[in-house]
């Protein structure tokens, strides 16, 4: 069961900034820089780290994102260039990624992995498209992680063709950083 739209909307008004120890600013640093390297970040919602994400790559990388929803491409896609950016909006899953195999730098899941309802197709597709020696950054909600019972999966399943990476687990959030295996 996905967690409300409502139950979002009060999490990004503040709530991550204020309890859930988030800045974007900040936290964007989990994610490499590689210039001319290709980063997606997966369900994007509202964006949240889409602008930080975006000055962190810089001009030289190439950079989408990835929504089910139109209108959240749309809003993140045209926010972006009015604040001078290039993100790449993509309509997608992140069960079917529409990448070619071994084709993606980085992808980067902030808070969107565990809403995804098939962890086992989700995790194949992430092999399929990052290169070998590309990274995955995964910030997870613990209770949500918790209580659907993914942790071990992502975790077992991601060992498989990943390198577990800088990684911090509080009270509310998981945060990892894998890199694919050669």
């Amino acid at each position: 069961m996905p967690t409300p739209p409502a139950m979002f909307k009060l999490i990004s008004g503040g709530f991550r900034t204020r309890f859930g120890n988030d800045d974007p600013e900040r936290d964007v640093c989990w994610v490499p820089q590689e210039p001319g390297g290709v980063c997606v970040e997966v369900g994007t919602g509202g964006g949240y780290y889409t602008a930080a994400l975006d000055r962190r790559l810089g001009p030289k990388a190439t950079f989408a994102t990835l929504d089910l929803s139109p209108e959240h491409v749309l809003r993140v896609r045209d926010r972006s260039r009015a604040e001078g950016g290039s993100v790449h909006g993509i309509c997608g899953d992140g069960t079917c990624l529409p990448f070619a195999d071994e084709s993606v730098d980085c992808l980067f899941y902030s808070y969107s992995f565990e809403e995804i309802p098939d962890t086992a197709g989700a995790l194949a597709e992430i092999a399929r498209v990052v290169r070998p020696g590309g990274t995955v950054v995964m910030f997870l909600w613990r209770p949500i992680a918790r209580r659907r019972r993914t942790m071990h999966v992502i975790d077992a399943r991601m060992a498989e063709h990943f390198d577990l990476g800088p990684s911090s687990r509080g009270p509310q959030n998981v945060r990892q950083l894998w890199v694919k295996k050669s």
